[in-house]
């Protein structure tokens, strides 16, 4: 309730307090007290014992409750604690005829806004008083809510959230953090940040935490943790200091990141479709030059020869024509399959065409060995096929052109190891042939 002031137009807060007081004499001084006050207005509801005031608060709301804690039914610290607990969040003051520095402690640790002691306090300090034990209490609910909103938003937000001590340990983590990577909230006991974090981020995030016990933000980074079963969960996001105090440093550093791992496997799905062939699976012809790009780089730093195999399927064309795509694209996965078999672990087969593949052989000790791979490959294409209860065969021409002997650059390698696979088809199909006979030819 507000009052204005007569002949001031400064408006007034009412205060409606309850006065526990037995001796009738002290009850008409507090009153007395409270009415002389020119700044403040009070309005005074009194209760002689314990009974009638937990009656009266159960009844009706005060801004503030004046307390004696010598009362006819109650006596000492326990008269405020059956009243604390009845009143809510009432914020009650103590003033009693006791002057007991111990009770006067317990009082206050328990939740009285303040002690005074009878005849200690004059008409302006216990107004003053409280007015200070209502404005504490205002402060502390607005804090309160504020705090509760702000648990409400981190609990409900989708994004990580975990506050760490300066020397790494986690403090706090929020819901989606503790559902997304696998936690219960009593896991973080003794668990440092970096237990979560993936090896190849570590050095780069350590560099992020250092820089924010500093002092200075991140405001986005990319991180990789691992969930508690030791999958990847890709992130980003920011990472801040707490405010600091002079002289006392970085008190919390707190990490927002959010879960990215979908957008990744999207963004590596669609990269992957941009370098391999939808059907089998294999690099593609742009992945395939890009390779053989760096495989001659480092050719020429090693001083290492390489290979390119074009290979061409014979006749794949009436096989597919005849029993369908379905069965050709089987058998295309098939022959897929085979070529990999046939290779090193650091060689690269891609499909670069319909019915055209590609073979790059990297760091060949001899040159001599080059033949041995396209005759290998001859006989495994060859063997027959099992698709969809058809016995199928189909054969491989194979031009092949190496490096640095038939050229430096990718693109002439190739379009040589094309130009030798095409004497092979004109020659009868079903062999290979380097650029270099075919150029003498």
């Amino acid at each position: 309730m507000q009052t204005t002031k007569p002949g001031n137009n400064e408006t007034h807060d009412t205060l409606t307090i309850l006065l526990v007081e037995d001796n009738p004499g002290d009850a008409r001084l507090v009153q007395e007290s409270l009415r002389g006050d020119e700044t403040d207005r009070f309005e005074l509801n009194n209760a002689t014992d314990l009974k009638e005031a937990l009656a009266k608060v159960a009844q009706a709301d005060y801004d503030a409750v004046l307390l004696d804690l010598s009362l006819p039914d109650c006596q000492g610290l326990e008269t405020f604690l059956r009243l604390r607990d009845k009143a809510g969040q009432t914020p009650v003051v103590i003033f009693s005829g006791l002057d007991d520095r111990n009770v006067a402690m317990q009082a206050v640790q328990k939740g009285a806004q303040d002690y005074l002691v009878k005849g200690e306090v004059n008409d302006e300090s216990l107004s003053r008083a409280i007015r200070y034990a209502v404005e504490r209490h205002r402060i502390s609910s607005l804090l309160q809510q504020t705090q509760e909103r702000l648990d409400s938003f981190l609990e409900h937000t989708y994004d990580l959230v975990q506050i760490m001590n300066p020397d790494g340990h986690l403090r706090f983590i929020n819901r989606s953090w503790a559902e997304t990577l696998g936690y219960q909230a009593d896991d973080i006991s003794g668990l440092h940040y970096l237990d979560v974090v993936d090896p190849d981020c570590k050095k780069h995030w350590e560099e992020v935490f250092e820089r924010a016990r500093a002092g200075s933000s991140s405001p986005l980074v990319p991180v990789t943790f691992l969930n508690k079963a030791g999958k990847k969960i890709f992130l980003e996001g920011g990472v801040y200091a707490s405010s600091q105090q002079p002289g006392a440093g970085v008190r919390t550093v707190s990490a927002i990141l959010r879960d990215i791992t979908q957008r990744r496997l999207e963004q590596e799905r669609i990269n992957h479709l941009a370098h391999h062939d939808s059907l089998t699976g294999l690099p593609n012809r742009r992945l395939f030059n890009a390779r053989l790009e760096q495989l001659l780089i480092r050719s020429s730093l090693r001083n290492r020869p390489l290979a390119v195999l074009f290979i061409y399927l014979d006749h794949f064309k009436p096989i597919n024509d005849a029993h369908g795509h379905e069965t050709g694209d089987l058998l295309l996965i098939n022959v897929a399959n085979r070529l990999q078999n046939c290779l090193r672990q650091g060689d690269t087969v891609a499909r670069i065409g319909g019915d055209e593949f590609a073979v790059l052989l990297a760091d060949v000790a001899e040159v001599a060995d080059i033949p041995r791979v396209a005759r290998k490959i001859i006989d495994t294409l060859v063997q027959p096929y099992h698709i969809n209860e058809l016995e199928l065969s189909i054969q491989a021409s194979i031009g092949i052109s190496t490096y640095p002997s038939d050229g430096t650059a990718a693109k002439t390698l190739l379009k040589r190891a094309d130009e030798a696979m095409y004497h092979v088809k004109a020659a009868g199909r079903n062999n290979y042939r380097l650029y270099s006979d075919s150029n003498e030819t």
